[in-house]
């Protein structure tokens, strides 16, 4: 505050030679009553205002007249409503080449072969970042390396970007990107420091805040596969995080909300906020330097304890989050085989469903369970837990058999090493009913196992214990397949009551009972079906918010229901809801996409708005033909309903010997 008054009275005097006073208060005044010589047209700028410690209020005069600006990396200062603010952000892609080449070549020098086309290439890598984009032109306009200058950076950045350089207006000045990052380490806390330290290890957008709140709910030690025996890194790791995210003593939703405060406040982070979690985000330079800051012995604590951060995501409780972490196990794909088995598979399990990642996660747990096997006995219970997820990979492969098989051995060797009625082995025995109701197959014999899993965790657990909710679940289920309504019923409807009582109605494990349940009404053409599908709708938006994938198939399932009870209007609507919210998400020709449309088309058809649909099926056949191929099936089943509608409108009278002939081809 002090230099603020200093300045303050020093430019007052410059600008009125009549002027006496020596302190703040005496500055503001004058420019608030102006004279001769301070006019109401004055410009007050207050530069650099970073500091919390400054009341940036008391330096503004309280007047209606004149203007003020205040440059500050500050995101919030208080009495100075938001509307007020203006947000710099990096610059826009022709202004950061612009800024380059000004800076790389001199103002005679000719622009070099491709030099706009490498310069974009070059500021893209900056990240469009001002300071850093000066740097780089400096740099180049040094060493003559324009061309070279990406290869340089992704060799050794943390040399390049400690470089420093000179502007023309201050030479005695110099500039540096890792130094300007450098100065708000002595402003930040010991623990905001070690937080930026630990993420820098993940990728540097989209990292849940929420996860931090998963991780800490299990004292940091989850793990999803105990698979083999941990080493003293463990403890290590989970320390580093206890003494980052708990340095009260104990968990505390505020203290993580001060950090991330603090970190905004000096521009070290952004908060974007999407309808399932508020995100993390770092500027990839200062993400990098972060890193590049610590000391090779350092580097290794850091990285465990990032590694743990992300893999106590792999909780059921966190799976909501499991989209957004994609890019951060990439982050960590080049040093994956250095990771413990039990993090390997935590992080397989993650990816699993992502059908573009299924082969890579059959290699990941054909590699764990080899060296699984290769350390206990092939009776050992750790091994069954390796085979049991290996076996899985086989039917995401497309192999049930080879599923099937596998399942069978881990559930014998459970029996073997635990005994028939211990915990683990209805784990084991449960995966198989799941394969072999999947499949509709053995159903007498999935039917006896779900009854026995049920009968031992009730003895073990009690009844009110999730584990006695996902076998009563399981056997309604098979009680569904033979076609037992009441007892079907019966026992879903007690699993989801046992949910709903631990867990509470909007749980995703709850919603997955009813979903079970609304399978079946749905089956049996029970009407109960509609409340249950608007009940799941609610939850999963309750969980991811209303415009979300999973919840617009909640969504689907009640327009499915609709039209199969010829209430073609109510599906109608539903499904021009559906479609006008898959197009924002999924584009023109997503599978999504171009299913609602066919739906849609299907609805109004049955209205017999056969104009609207004739347009519909045209677009879908148009996209499945350009996504697909013109002669995969769901192309054909396209043009089939298209041939049918524009015969039923006369708009076409002989589609049918074409479609027909098309067929045969």
């Amino acid at each position: 505050m002090e230099s603020i008054r200093t300045d303050l009275v020093t430019r007052v005097m410059a600008v009125d030679p009549q002027f006496k006073g020596r302190t703040i208060d005496e500055a503001l005044n004058a420019l608030v009553n102006p004279n001769a010589y301070v006019t109401t047209q004055w410009l007050l700028i207050l530069d650099n205002a970073d500091s919390t410690n400054v009341d940036v209020l008391q330096a503004l005069p309280p007047c209606t007249h004149g203007h003020v600006i205040v440059t500050t990396r500050r995101a919030i200062i208080e009495g100075i409503p938001p509307q007020k603010h203006i947000k710099l952000d990096v610059m826009s892609p022709g202004e950061a080449v612009e800024a380059l080449l000004s800076s790389a070549l001199g103002p005679d020098d000719p622009l070099p072969d491709r030099g706009r086309e490498v310069a974009l290439e070059i500021v893209e890598q900056l990240g469009y970042l001002p300071v850093a984009v000066i740097q780089a032109g400096c740099y180049i306009n040094k060493q003559k390396c324009l061309y070279d200058y990406l290869n340089r950076f992704r060799a050794n950045r943390q040399r390049i970007l400690n470089q420093y350089t000179r502007q023309q207006d201050h030479p005695d000045r110099q500039y540096g990107l890792y130094a300007a990052f450098d100065t708000t380490l002595g402003a930040i806390s010991p623990q905001s420091v070690q937080l930026i330290s630990i993420l820098s290890f993940l990728h540097f957008a989209n990292f849940p805040r929420q996860v931090f709140t998963v991780a800490a709910s299990n004292g940091f030690q989850y793990q999803r596969y105990d698979l083999m025996d941990r080493d003293s890194d463990f403890q290590e790791a989970i320390t580093t995080l206890q003494n980052t995210l708990c340095h009260r003593g104990s968990w505390d939703e505020e203290a993580i909300d001060e950090m991330l405060e603090e970190l905004q406040l000096y521009s070290l982070v952004s908060l974007i906020s999407t309808p399932t979690a508020v995100m993390l985000r770092f500027h990839p330079l200062l993400h990098g330097w972060a890193q590049d800051r610590l000391p090779p012995e350092q580097r290794p604590t850091y990285k465990a304890a990032a590694v743990r951060l992300l893999v106590c995501a792999a909780h059921e409780d966190a799976f909501r989050y499991h989209e957004h972490l994609s890019a951060h196990i990439e982050t960590l794909m080049p040093k994956f085989n250095d990771l413990h088995v039990n993090d390997q598979g935590s992080i397989a399990e993650m990816i699993r469903a992502d059908v573009r990642k299924r082969e890579w996660a059959f290699n990941i747990w054909t590699a764990i369970h080899r060296e699984v096997l290769s350390t206990h006995s092939e009776m050992h219970v750790r091994t069954s837990r390796s085979l049991l997820q290996l076996a899985h990979t086989y039917g995401l492969r497309g192999d049930p058999t080879k599923e099937e098989e596998l399942l069978r051995k881990a559930l014998q060797i459970r029996r073997a090493t635990c005994g028939p009625e211990h915990l683990e082995t209805t784990h084991a025995a449960l995966h198989l009913v799941w394969q072999l109701q999947g499949r509709n197959v053995h159903v007498r014999e999935s039917k006896t196992l779900a009854s026995d899993v049920l009968r031992i965790r009730e003895m073990h657990l009690g009844s009110q214990d999730m584990g006695v909710a996902e076998a009563s679940v399981t056997l309604g289920f098979s009680y569904f397949l033979q076609g037992n309504v009441q007892k079907a019923e019966m026992y879903l409807n007690r699993g989801i009551q046992v949910a709903t009582e631990v867990l509470g109605p909007n749980h995703l494990k709850t919603l997955a009972y009813k979903a079970r349940l609304a399978h079946c009404f749905v089956t049996w053409r029970d009407p109960r079906a509609e409340q249950l599908h608007r009940e799941i709708i609610k939850g999963r938006e309750v969980n991811f918010g209303a415009k979300h994938m999973n919840s617009i198939y909640a969504m689907a399932s009640l327009a499915a229901w609709h039209f199969s009870n010829k209430r073609f209007d109510l599906a109608e609507k539903e499904w021009r809801k559906i479609l006008e919210d898959t197009r924002k998400i999924r584009g023109d020709v997503h599978a999504d996409t171009l299913h609602a449309i066919g739906c849609l088309a299907l609805s109004l058809y049955q209205l017999r708005r056969y104009g609207e649909a004739e347009v519909l099926w045209q677009e879908e056949v148009r996209g499945r033909s350009a996504t697909a191929g013109p002669n995969h099936p769901t192309t054909l089943r396209a043009e089939s309903y298209l041939a049918t509608c524009r015969r039923m409108s006369g708009s076409d009278p002989s589609p049918v010997s074409r479609l027909l002939g098309k067929f045969f081809k």
